[in-house]
Parts: structure tokens; sequence; C-alpha cells
């Protein structure tokens, strides 16, 4: 199963973690699994290309991507990463919709990841 931890901070988003694999499929055929990676990898991107975010702070591993905005920064970047972050997270909510014995979505609410 894979869990998805989605780090709040003063209601903002401020990083994903998203951990293990689905076990839909065998590797190489595992479309839930896959979906998931794709969501993870797409936030990085945006939050790079489209936010602007050259310091974003992340992690991918096999079966793991972790994600966290800069601790400074700016409101324009933290207003278009909201975007960003809550649309991946729209994704990942209709994955577990579709197929919830595979995924598992979690808030954790954190402190003295940005200065907000």
């Amino acid at each position: 199963m894979t869990k998805v931890i989605i780090k709040l901070e003063s209601d903002a988003i401020v990083g994903i973690n998203i951990s293990g694999h689905a076990d839909y499929d065998e590797h190489g055929y595992d479309i839930v699994c896959s979906g998931i990676s794709v969501l993870g990898q797409t936030a990085i991107v945006s939050l790079y290309e489209v936010a602007h975010i050259e310091d974003l702070v992340y992690e991918i591993q096999d079966g793991y991507i972790d994600i966290k905005l800069p601790i400074d920064i700016n409101e324009e970047k933290l207003g278009t990463s909201q975007i960003i972050f809550k649309t991946i997270i729209r994704g990942l909510e209709g994955i577990k919709e579709a197929y919830p014995e595979y995924i598992e979505v979690y808030e954790e609410e954190v402190q003295g990841y940005v200065k907000i």
C-alpha cells in the first residue's frame, strides 16, 4: 500500500511525502503505483517550472517521493505552490476513490517548514 502524507503548516500545504508501493499488480504493470508516481513527479516539475521554486527540497527513490517547500519561500511562490499542491492532491484523492485498498492519504500538521 502507498501512504501519502500531506504536510500542513498554518493551513498551507508545505510538503508531500509518498511512500510504499501500491501492489495493485506486478512491477511494471502496476497502474496505481504508476499514477501515484506520475503525480508526485509532476508536483516537483510544476513547483520548479510553474512556481519557479528553484530551491525546492525533494528526494526521489524507488517507492519514495518527499517534497518540501524551502523555508524562506516568498508569498507569491507560496500561493502558486498551493494551487499546484491542491491539484496534485485532488489527483491522489481520485486514485484513492477508485482504488481505496491501495492508497492512504493523511494530513499532518508540522511546524518550522516555512516562515509564514
